[in-house]
């Protein structure tokens, strides 16, 4: 598959290291992005193809950077040059043109509506007019294979600084009900403080890959959050087939059904999109709700662990361990 935009980064390492550095930086970069190419041989076809034309390129520049000794943050602002100044201005470039065309919001909207259904970007609210488009995306394609490859961080820059996080916009509906003390400190986390603290944990721990905001039908307000922990996020999991659900839902919203409707679409996905055979899912010791969740959707008890360590709270607890197999999932849905 010829890839368009290795010939921009050429030209671009070039001009901002001279030719001999720029080469060298170059083939760094085709080794890292053979390196990333295979790890996405899993993904949809539909998906290989927008991975590898448009951001895999730009990771493996910034992991050749680094790669070669250019501190992260010299690195970061590389790419922020070459993704305003080379791709997003011969981006900006050719959109302008082609907004001189009658009624180009409305076939866009429908063009990109269409591209997202089959990337696995999902939209949820779309709107359009004679001189605008505008989209809200739960989950993106990009921002879950930068988490992948481990630079949440370049995600803003391959959305050219306009498309926001999506998750960001949820910080206010997340304080809102994350500042009960009814809510977090029976999960194992204190009350949030403020929006800004709420902010923050989205990016920072709120951002796994398989991490999703709980909305009511028809409203973009978070009220949630559902997530499969992957290896590599906790000490429980030590498989690529086996991850741990986790959860919590907003005081106002207990009772409704919303946290088993939530959990058992993500074992579905867990099981039948990701690959997993094991999925285990715990409960501190008095939290009633949680264990409830858990019975409802086919946990099964699998031992109960003495003098835990809760870090957030400085305190230790008994926890409550379940499991799911994929077997006794299958045998379920019967």
């Amino acid at each position: 598959m010829k890839i368009k935009q290795q010939k921009q980064i050429k030209a671009f390492l070039e001009k901002e290291f001279g030719k001999p550095k720029g080469n060298s930086l170059l083939e760094e970069q085709e080794k890292i992005l053979g390196t990333l190419i295979e790890n996405i041989k899993n993904k949809s076809k539909n998906q290989k193809k927008t991975l590898v034309q448009t951001i895999l390129p730009g990771i493996a520049l910034y992991k050749a950077l680094v790669q070669k000794n250019i501190p992260e943050e010299e690195a970061y602002a590389c790419m922020q040059k070459y993704m305003f100044g080379t791709v997003g201005e011969n981006m900006h470039a050719s959109m302008r043109k082609m907004e001189l065309v009658p009624g180009f919001y409305t076939l866009y909207s429908h063009i990109f509506l269409k591209v997202m259904q089959n990337t696995d970007l999902q939209e949820s609210v779309q709107e359009h007019g004679r001189d605008y488009f505008d989209v809200t995306i739960h989950k993106c394609l990009w921002h879950t294979t930068c988490v992948e490859d481990g630079c949440p961080g370049l995600c803003r820059l391959f959305c050219d600084g306009v498309i926001e996080c999506a998750m960001d916009r949820y910080a206010d509906s997340l304080f809102e009900y994350a500042k009960d003390p009814d809510v977090g400190p029976i999960a194992g986390w204190p009350p949030h403080q403020s929006a800004e603290e709420s902010l923050s944990i989205i990016r920072n721990v709120l951002n796994g890959a398989e991490c999703y905001a709980i909305c009511e039908k028809g409203s973009e307000k978070a009220i949630g959050a559902v997530e499969l922990i992957l290896k590599g996020h906790n000490n429980r999991v030590t498989r690529d087939d086996e991850c741990e659900l986790g959860y919590w839902l907003g005081k106002p919203f207990w009772g409704r059904g919303y946290m088993p409707e939530a959990a058992k679409e993500l074992l579905r996905h867990g099981f039948e999109d990701l690959g997993m055979q094991t999925i285990w899912c715990g409960y501190y010791d008095g939290n009633e709700k949680s264990k409830r969740v858990q019975e409802k959707i086919g946990f099964l008890y699998h031992h109960t662990a003495q003098n835990v360590s809760v870090p957030l709270l400085h305190e230790v607890r008994i926890e409550h361990v379940n499991i799911m197999t994929k077997e006794h999932w299958n045998a379920l849905q019967k």
